[in-house]
């Protein structure tokens, strides 16, 4: 599982999307879910050859990931008038250069189709000019058409992101379109702040500063530290609720508690537009926010695979 970083899509309003390409590998399945978020498309790839060779193999393979999205990738803060459909998912099946004839791709569409509508009725984006239930592509072909059938996909995961809905995050509005959901100035400035914590430090001339060491973690400031924690000095140690105080995130917020459902919010916004880490199903997961994902992923590949870390 990797970070493969930013892309910005369309040319006036910029779109910067966080890509990750996950393991397909069986064995790294049990944590795979926790980079699954609302706020989000999803490309499911498969090989056109290997499914039409063992149906049965491939059908596991999508089972396991259309499931999955199915199950998390649904809004966290539902309105009481909304249902949400989940996050758009699209269905890319390559080799095209071995699966040309269109009766084996209609073959494909119908078996698909047969297994997922039903499932995925709504939150799949179907190939309306093809007139398949997924998107055969051809990564090894040039040709004008093949180049084509690439854009018409981009431009469609482009439209599916800037048109999908969801109820405005501080309010029980009318759903909009996520991406024009306004983003408080102090969150921004929390944002930049806990990007300076995980990255590494330059100086003027663009030289790394050796001697800076990036926190892959932080302490959300959400929980009481205890003496089994990782940094039990509370009093010293710097957490998000702080960092979040300075930035002003809090403002007209007196309160205590309130000012923690405040920051849990910020978090849980933060990890859905796949920035962060943060889980606060119970106390422990509560205690940190992890500033870089791909770190986490590292620690558990690391872990699988048996190698010291």
């Amino acid at each position: 599982m990797q970070d493969l970083g930013d892309v910005e899509l369309g040319e006036h309003n910029k779109l910067r999307l966080n890509i990750w390409d996950y393991g397909g590998q069986r064995i790294f399945q049990s944590f795979q879910h926790l980079l699954v978020v609302r706020r989000a498309v999803y490309l499911v790839v498969f090989d056109m050859q290997a499914f039409l060779d063992n149906p049965a193999k491939s059908y596991s393979f999508l089972d396991f990931w259309l499931h999955t999205i199915f199950i998390h990738a649904k809004a966290s803060n539902p309105s009481k008038n909304f249902k949400d459909k989940g996050a758009p998912i699209f269905l890319v099946g390559t080799r095209g250069d071995q699966v040309k004839k269109p009766q084996k791709r209609a073959k494909i569409s119908e078996l698909l189709k047969s297994r997922y509508a039903d499932l995925l009725e709504d939150q799949l984006v179907t190939n309306t000019e093809g007139d398949l239930f997924f998107f055969p592509v051809d990564n090894t072909s040039s040709e004008e058409e093949e180049l084509k059938r690439f854009n018409d996909l981009r431009s469609l995961t482009e439209q599916s992101i800037v048109t999908d809905k969801l109820p405005p995050l501080l309010a029980d509005g009318e759903p909009i379109p996520y991406v024009n959901d306004p983003v408080p100035i102090p969150w921004l400035n929390f944002i930049d702040e806990l990007r300076k914590i995980s990255s590494e430090r330059k100086d003027k001339d663009g030289n790394i500063d050796d001697e800076y060491e990036p926190q892959p973690y932080l302490r959300t400031g959400l929980v009481p530290s205890t003496s089994a924690d990782l940094d039990s000095d509370e009093s010293a140690a710097e957490t998000a609720m702080k960092i979040a105080q300075r930035c002003k995130v809090f403002e007209g917020i007196a309160s205590e508690a309130e000012k923690k459902v405040r920051l849990e919010i910020v978090l849980k916004d933060l990890h859905e537009l796949g920035l962060l880490i943060f889980f606060n199903s119970n106390e422990s997961l509560k205690s940190y926010v992890i500033l870089q994902p791909q770190w986490l992923m590292d620690q558990i590949c690391y872990i699988i695979r048996g190698e010291i870390f």
